[in-house]
């Protein structure tokens, strides 16, 4: 099929929904209720990849944690260096979405979920302490 004929076509749709709001969402849902298990595939096969090229980008390849080297995948995050501003006061999915359309713009690295809070709660990670400072607990 053409973009021509694509187009014709979506904004065809586009028209009938708008017309038959109710009937839409209601074909929607009953859609959805068929396909539950290939969407939620989808979406968490999107989500993995997306998460993994990113990643990938800001530990250049090593895929571990900048602080303590952890590598487990699942426990790594993107950690704002400088802090969140009001433009990527994001997480998860949508600073990952945000970083890939943007591509990938510095000021992010990559550090285990546990790194990544201490520095929020504490300024830095533990690992970065020097061995002679009095711990808190």
């Amino acid at each position: 099929m053409t973009s021509l004929g694509r187009e014709k076509r979506n904004a065809q749709h586009r028209s009938w929904y708008s017309r038959n709001l109710e009937r839409g969402r209601e074909l929607g849902r009953i859609w959805y209720a068929e396909h539950r298990d290939k969407v939620r595939k989808y979406r968490n096969d999107r989500r993995t990849k997306i998460k993994l090229e990113v990643l990938k980008h800001y530990s250049q390849g090593s895929l571990a944690c900048a602080c303590c080297g952890l590598v487990q995948i699942e426990f790594l995050t993107i950690d704002h260096i400088n802090g969140r501003t009001p433009e990527d006061d994001l997480g998860g999915r949508q600073l990952y979405e945000l970083l890939k359309r943007k591509n990938f713009p510095s000021g992010y690295q990559v550090l285990c979920f546990n790194c990544n809070q201490a520095k929020g709660l504490f300024g830095a990670c533990p690992h970065t302490w020097p061995t002679n400072i009095k711990r808190r607990f």
